[in-house]
């Protein structure tokens, strides 16, 4: 699996695991639009840093988690 298509599966596997839609995480990084929050999610724009970026800061955790393994241990050793 290559980096981009692993960081878009964490990014949904983050979304699903906090139970937001796609419309509640596109409005809570102010992104215009829902539609263009799922095109993002599922590749069909391309991933940029500033999307990581927005979306980190909106679930409050490290950047780096779209790229670990394994969410739940990355949230929580930032917790810990």
């Amino acid at each position: 699996m290559d980096i981009t298509s692993m960081a878009l599966k964490k990014i949904k596997e983050l979304r699903e695991s906090k139970g937001y839609t796609m419309q509640e995480v596109a409005d809570g990084i102010n992104y215009k639009t829902g539609k263009g929050y799922f095109d993002i999610e599922t590749g069909k724009t391309k991933l940029k840093l500033e999307h990581l970026e927005m979306l980190a800061k909106f679930y409050g955790v490290p950047i780096n988690i779209f790229f670990a393994d394994d969410i739940t241990e990355t949230v929580t050793n930032k917790a810990g």
